[in-house]
C-alpha cells in the first residue's frame, strides 16, 4: 500500500504523452465491456431527475460515455477528476459529444490528486454516485474511502474497479518491480482495497471478473507491442534496463495461452446508508 512519502510512479508516468503510453491498453483489453454493463446498471437504478457524479481518475471517460447512451433517460453532471490535463480535455470532449444526442451532459472538472478531493468543503454531501475506475494503484487509501462516503448524497453509491493481485499484469509486475524500482511491489490491488475497507468498518459488495489481454491485438498496433509498449506501462517507467527487458518478454510467454494472458478484476460497491 502506497503511503504518502513514496514516489507516484502511476502519476508521473501518466501525467504527460497520456494518450500514447496508456491509449494503447483500452484495445487490448477485455474488460471494458463488462465494466460498462455495471456503469449501465448503476446509472439506470438512480432515482434523481439529474444524476450527480463524481468521476475519480477519469481518464478519457470511453466507458462512461458509452454506459450513458445505454440510459437514455438519465441526465448527467460530473466533476471529472484526474492529475492529467491531457486526460481531462480528452473526457471533457468525449462526454460533451452527447449533446450531439440531445443529452444535455454537463461537466466541470478538477486537476489534482483524489487523496485530495474529500478535503475540498464544497464538495460534501453532493453526489449520488462516485466512480474510481483503476486509479487507485497509487493512491495513499488509508482512510480514504470513510472520507469519499462524505461526499456522497443519502443512499448515494460508489464503485471501485481494480485488478486482483490474481491478475497475470500483477504477477509480471511483481515478478520484475524490485529490480526495476529497487523496492518490492508497492501498488495496490482489489485485495489492499477490500482490506482497508474491512479496518474502516465500510461495508461492501466485492465481486470479481475475468477479463484477457490480447496479444495480438498488441502486436497489430506495435511489432514490438510487448516491449514498447506494455513493459512500460507495467513497470510505470520507459527506462528499463535491456537484462530486465529480455527476462520480461520471456515471462510474458510463460503467461499467456492462445496469445491471450488472463486478468482478474474486481468490481466494489459501496452505498451510503
Amino acid at each position: 500500500m502506497k503511503s504518502e512519502n513514496k514516489p507516484d510512479r502511476y502519476e508521473e508516468f501518466y501525467k504527460n504523452d497520456w494518450a500514447e503510453v496508456y491509449g494503447f491498453w483500452h484495445k487490448i483489453i477485455t474488460r471494458g465491456e463488462h465494466q460498462v454493463k455495471m456503469l449501465e446498471d448503476v446509472l439506470s437504478k438512480i432515482d434523481r431527475e439529474i444524476v450527480n457524479m463524481l468521476d475519480v481518475g477519469c481518464g478519457q471517460g470511453d466507458e462512461v460515455k458509452e454506459a450513458l447512451t445505454r440510459v437514455p433517460h438519465a441526465q448527467v453532471q460530473i466533476i471529472a477528476n484526474d492529475t492529467s490535463a491531457e486526460a481531462l480535455v480528452w473526457y471533457t470532449e468525449n462526454i460533451l459529444s452527447l449533446r450531439a444526442q440531445n443529452r444535455p451532459a454537463r461537466v466541470g472538472y478538477v486537476r489534482d490528486r483524489l487523496e485530495n478531493l474529500p478535503k475540498r468543503p464544497l464538495l460534501a454531501g453532493t453526489f449520488d454516485f462516485i466512480l474510481f475506475s483503476h486509479c487507485l494503484y497509487s493512491a495513499d487509501i488509508n482512510g480514504l474511502f470513510n472520507k469519499y462516503t462524505k461526499l456522497l448524497q443519502d443512499d448515494g453509491q460508489m464503485l471501485i474497479f481494480l485488478d486482483s493481485e490474481k491478475s497475470g499484469l500483477k504477477k509480471l509486475q511483481k515478478q520484475f518491480w524490485d529490480r526495476v524500482h529497487g523496492v518490492s511491489f508497492d501498488e495496490n490491488t482489489a485485495e489492499t482495497v477490500i482490506e482497508e475497507l474491512n479496518k474502516q468498518n465500510i461495508s461492501y459488495d466485492a465481486v470479481p471478473f475475468s477479463n484477457f489481454m490480447d496479444l495480438d491485438k498488441l502486436q497489430k498496433i506495435d511489432a514490438e507491442g510487448i516491449t514498447k509498449l506494455l513493459l512500460p506501462f507495467a513497470f510505470r517507467t520507459q527506462d528499463l534496463d535491456r537484462a530486465v527487458v529480455e527476462d520480461a518478454v520471456a515471462y510474458v510467454k510463460t503467461l499467456e495461452k492462445d496469445r491471450m494472458i488472463e486478468n482478474s478484476t474486481y468490481a466494489i460497491k459501496i452505498k451510503k446508508n
